[in-house]
C-alpha cells in the first residue's frame, strides 16, 4: 500500500515536506491454505520519553554537546528474516517489461518493510549489533538506551530516531564510527531539529528563575541538620518556606553533610563512598556554601564543541509545541462546530466534580463520537511538554467510551485554557556537570477528589536538580484503584507508585550517568571501604586449611554471589513530600493504622520502608505545601493565583510575552 502525509504539519510552512511511504499490509497477510497468518508475540522495545529529557539536560553540562541524527529508509537496511514471505506490487511500481506479460504477479520480499509485523524487531536487532560495535553498552533497565564509558556518550534511540550526548569533543567522531554501520543523515543540533514533535529553543537563562530555583535548592537540600541518631521519633528541622533551625549547628555540619535526611543510612554503612566535589570534598551535591553564591559567577570557557548559549556558566532551552497546541484547538472547533469566538480567556483548565451538577453526569455528551480523536491529541501533549493540563486530560481520558455533558463542559475549559496559553513552552535549566545533580522526586495526591467513587489521585513530578539546575523530566497522573480513608493513606500510596514507576528506575539511570563523568579511570573502580571502622583483626582456618581474617570467612558463609555488581552509589534521589505522617511512617518503619493496604491497595509498604532504610542513595524530605509541585497533578480546583504559582515552580513560560505566570489582567 502507498502512503503520502505531511511531516511536521503542525510546525511553521518552511518546515513541512511531504512524504510518501509504501507499507506492508500487516492485516491481511495469508499463510500457504489461505487462513490468515499469525505472527509471533515478540515485539520491539521501548524507548522512553524521559530518557530523550535526560540526554537533553546532558548535553547543557559543562564540555558537553548534543545532537540528532534520523536513519535513511530505518526498517529497509536490514533483510526480513524467519518465514520466507511474498508480496503484491502496487501497479504503479511494476517494471516495464511486466506490463502485459503478468496478470498479478508476486515477488518475495527480502528487506523489513513498514507494516510486517517483525520487521520493527528485526530493524531493532541490526541496530542495536551496529551501536554494539561502536563501543556502546545497554544502560541496565532502560531499553534503547546506551551508554560510552570510555568516550563519555549516551545514545537513546527510538525507531529511526538518534540522539547522542555527552562529551562534546568526542561526538563528530563516534557519529561517523555509526555510519560505517548504518546509513545515518548528517547529524543536527538539538537546536535544529524536531524530536517526536517536539523542537527545543536555546534561550538566555532567566536571572529570576535561576534565583528562585537556587533559593528553592538552597532550602531543600542546604540547610538541613544531619541528626547524630537516625530514626525514632525525629521531625524533619525546616520546611521550603521556612529558616534553618540552628544556624550555629548549621555551620559546623554544612561541609561534611551528606545530604541525607533522617531516613536514610550513611554511604559508608553499606561500604559506598559518598560522591565527591569537583574539589576532592565529599558532600560536594549538599555544600550549600558553593550552590547559589556562584549563581551569577563565570564558570570559564567552554570545551571545543559545544553549541548552547550559555551565561555565567548556565545554559537554558525550551521546549516549543505550540502548533500542536493550536492543532489541538482547530480540531476541537472542527468537531464541536464552533467557532473561535467561543473560546473565552481562561487561567486555568481544569473544573473538579464539586463544579458540575448531578445531571452532568448521567446525560450523553455531545461530543460522545468524536471526543477521542480531540482528547488523545491533548495527551501527547500533555505527556510530552505540558503537565499543567496532564490531570485535565487524564480525567476525560478515563471517560471516552462514557462520555456525558460533564465531559463536554471539562472539554470545553481546556480548550480554552489551551487556546489562551498556545504559546507557553517548558523551560529548562542547566548550570552544574553531573556529579552535582540529584533527581528529585515530588509525591502528592488528593482525597477523595472523585465524588461519584471516592477514589484519590496520586501525582508526582520528577526532575533533575542542582545548585543552579532545574529540568522537568517527567510526570504522572493516575487514578488510584481503591478508595482510601484518609489523607496519609492516599498520599502513601501516591509514593509507592512514584518509586516504582519513575523514581527508582531514574536513580538507576543517574547513577550510571554519574559513574560515566567522573572519568574513564574512576568509573571502573570498585568502591573503596576507608571509612570503614578499623578493628583488630582476627583470623581462622577455612575449609583449605589457610589463616583468613575471621570477617571475611564470615561475610562467606551461605553467600550467594548478585547478579549485578554492588552499587556505586554515585546517584541521588531525593523524596520530597508535604505530608508528614508519611514521613513519620518511613522513619519508624511501621504503619499499624495502614495493615488494609496490601490486600485493599495492593500496596506492600514493607517495600517502601525497607527502601529507605537499607538504600543509602534515597532518602525522603519534608516540602511546604505551597511549593509542592506535584499538586498541580492530583486536582482540578485552584485559584488563578494558586495556579500561577505552580506554573512558576514547573517553569512553564509564555514564548511571546517572557512572563512565568499570567499578568493581573489576565487573570
Amino acid at each position: 500500500m502507498q502512503l503520502c502525509h505531511e511531516k511536521h504539519s503542525e510546525l511553521q510552512k518552511a518546515v513541512r515536506e511531504f512524504k510518501g511511504r509504501i507499507v506492508f499490509r500487516g492485516d491481511i497477510v495469508r499463510d500457504e491454505s489461505g487462513c490468515f497468518a499469525v505472527f509471533s508475540e515478540q515485539g520491539t522495545s521501548a524507548s522512553h520519553l524521559s530518557a530523550a529529557k535526560f540526554l537533553d539536560a546532558i548535553a547543557r553540562m559543562p564540555g558537553n554537546d548534543g545532537q540528532d541524527s534520523d536513519a535513511v529508509g530505518a526498517y529497509t537496511q536490514c533483510e526480513l528474516k524467519g518465514v520466507e514471505t511474498w508480496v503484491r506490487l502496487p501497479r504503479t511500481q511494476w517494471p516495464k517489461h511486466w506490463h502485459g506479460k503478468y496478470h498479478n504477479p508476486v515477488v518475495r520480499l527480502r528487506v523489513s518493510l513498514y507494516g510486517h509485523p517483525l520487521a520493527g524487531l528485526f530493524w531493532e536487532q541490526h541496530c542495536r549489533d551496529a551501536i554494539l560495535k561502536c563501543g556502546f553498552q545497554p544502560v541496565r533497565g532502560w531499553e534503547c538506551l546506551y551508554k560510552h564509558p570510555v568516550k563519555r556518550l549516551f545514545l537513546s534511540v527510538y525507531v529511526d530516531d538518534f540522539k547522542m550526548a555527552g562529551k562534546a569533543a568526542n561526538i563528530s567522531g563516534m557519529w561517523a564510527e555509526l555510519r560505517k554501520h548504518l546509513d545515518l543523515e548528517a547529524p543536527t543540533r538539538l537546536v535544529d531539529n524536531v524530536y517526536l514533535g517536539c523542537s527545543q529553543k536555546d534561550v538566555p537563562p532567566p536571572p529570576q528563575m535561576v534565583a528562585d530555583k537556587a533559593l528553592l535548592f538552597e532550602r531543600l537540600f542546604g540547610d538541613r541538620l544531619k541528626p547524630e541518631v537516625r530514626g525514632e521519633n525525629q521531625t524533619p528541622t525546616t520546611d521550603v518556606a521556612g529558616a534553618a533551625a540552628c544556624p550555629a549547628a548549621r555551620s559546623q555540619t554544612r561541609r561534611g553533610s551528606s545530604g541525607l535526611s533522617d531516613t536514610s543510612t550513611t554511604c559508608t554503612e553499606r561500604g559506598v563512598d559518598p560522591p565527591t566535589s569537583s574539589d576532592g570534598e565529599e558532600g560536594g551535591l549538599t555544600d550549600s556554601e558553593q550552590g547559589y553564591a556562584s549563581a551569577t559567577q563565570p564558570r570559564g570557557k567552554t570545551e571545543k564543541g559545544e553549541t548552547s548559549v550559555s551565561q555565567n556558566g548556565v545554559k537554558a532551552w525550551q521546549y516549543e509545541m505550540h502548533g500542536h497546541a493550536e492543532q489541538c484547538v482547530q480540531r476541537y472547533l472542527e468537531l464541536a462546530g464552533l467557532s473561535a469566538t467561543a473560546l473565552k480567556t481562561c487561567t486555568t483548565p481544569c473544573m473538579e466534580d464539586h463544579q458540575l451538577s448531578p445531571e452532568d453526569f448521567v446525560t450523553k455528551g455531545k461530543l460522545s463520537a468524536e471526543c477521542a480523536r480531540i482528547v488523545l491529541k491533548a495527551l501527547f501533549l500533555a505527556r510530552m511538554n505540558r503537565p499543567d493540563i496532564l490531570w485535565s486530560v487524564n480525567t476525560l481520558a478515563r471517560e471516552v467510551t462514557r462520555w456525558n455533558v460533564a465531559c463536554d463542559k471539562r472539554l470545553h475549559r481546556l480548550i480554552c485554557y489551551l487556546n489562551t496559553t498556545k504559546l507557553w513552552s517548558l523551560t529548562c535549566i542547566v548550570g552544574d556537570a553531573a556529579e552535582k545533580c540529584k533527581i528529585a522526586l515530588f509525591c502528592d495526591a488528593s482525597f477523595a477528589g472523585d465524588l461519584r467513587d471516592s477514589k484519590s489521585t496520586s501525582g508526582a513530578f520528577l526532575c533533575l536538580v542542582g545548585p543552579r539546575t532545574f529540568v522537568p523530566i517527567t510526570w504522572l497522573c493516575k487514578k488510584q484503584g481503591a478508595v482510601s480513608h484518609s489523607s496519609s493513606e492516599a498520599e502513601i500510596i501516591s509514593l509507592d507508585a512514584g518509586l516504582r514507576l519513575e523514581g527508582i528506575p531514574s536513580l538507576d539511570l543517574w547513577d550510571q550517568v554519574a559513574e560515566v563523568f567522573r572519568g574513564e579511570a574512576s568509573a571502573f573502580q570498585a568502591p573503596n571501604n576507608k571509612h570503614q571502622p578499623k578493628c583488630q583483626k582476627e583470623t581462622m582456618p577455612n575449609s583449605e586449611g589457610k589463616m583468613v581474617d575471621i570477617l571475611t570467612y564470615l561475610e562467606n558463609v551461605d553467600f550467594v554471589p548478585p547478579s549485578l555488581p554492588p552499587l556505586k552509589g554515585f546517584g541521588r534521589l531525593v523524596v520530597l513530600e508535604d505530608n508528614e505522617a508519611v514521613i513519620k511512617m518511613t522513619i519508624k518503619q511501621r504503619a499499624l493504622a495502614l495493615r488494609h493496604t496490601a490486600r485493599k491497595q495492593r500496596v506492600d509498604l514493607d517495600f517502601l520502608f525497607h527502601l529507605f532504610r537499607q538504600d543509602p542513595s534515597i532518602c525522603i524530605r519534608y516540602v511546604n505545601t505551597k511549593s509542592q509541585i506535584a499538586d498541580i497533578l492530583t486536582k482540578g480546583l485552584f485559584t488563578a493565583v494558586q495556579w500561577s504559582a505552580l506554573c512558576d515552580l514547573i517553569q512553564l513560560q509564555d514564548t511571546k510575552t517572557g512572563r512565568l505566570a499570567p499578568s493581573k489582567n489576565e487573570q
